[in-house]
């Protein structure tokens, strides 16, 4: 990626972007880069990103309780979709695990 910012849109996420993209979203994963909050600000839409954390609870403020910023299980990266530069984060990923007997 340059130097200069961009807003880069958002288009979605794991769950919603369709089987189709599937090997593009490993691949993206696979060539992603680890970056701070502060990069990921720079080069993502603020309207998109404030409207992204609004539906999941965050508070914008820092007054009025947990805040993206503040939240240790977001992870902010860089990478390409389709050869495109992007940012994305993960968020909240878990592994919910159902065993049998042995």
């Amino acid at each position: 990626m340059s130097d200069t910012p961009r807003s880069f849109r958002l288009i979605g996420d794991c769950a919603s972007i369709g089987m189709e993209h599937v090997d593009e979203l490993m691949a993206m994963t696979d060539r992603a880069r680890t970056i701070t909050r502060r990069t990921f600000c720079r080069w993502s839409d603020a309207h998109d990103r404030r409207d992204w954390e609004r539906c999941r609870g965050y508070s914008l403020t820092s007054d009025g309780g947990l805040t993206a910023a503040k939240d240790w299980a977001i992870a902010y990266y860089r990478s390409t979709w389709y050869g495109r530069p992007c940012v994305y984060i993960v968020w909240s990923a878990y592994e919910v695990i159902f065993v049998g007997e042995a």
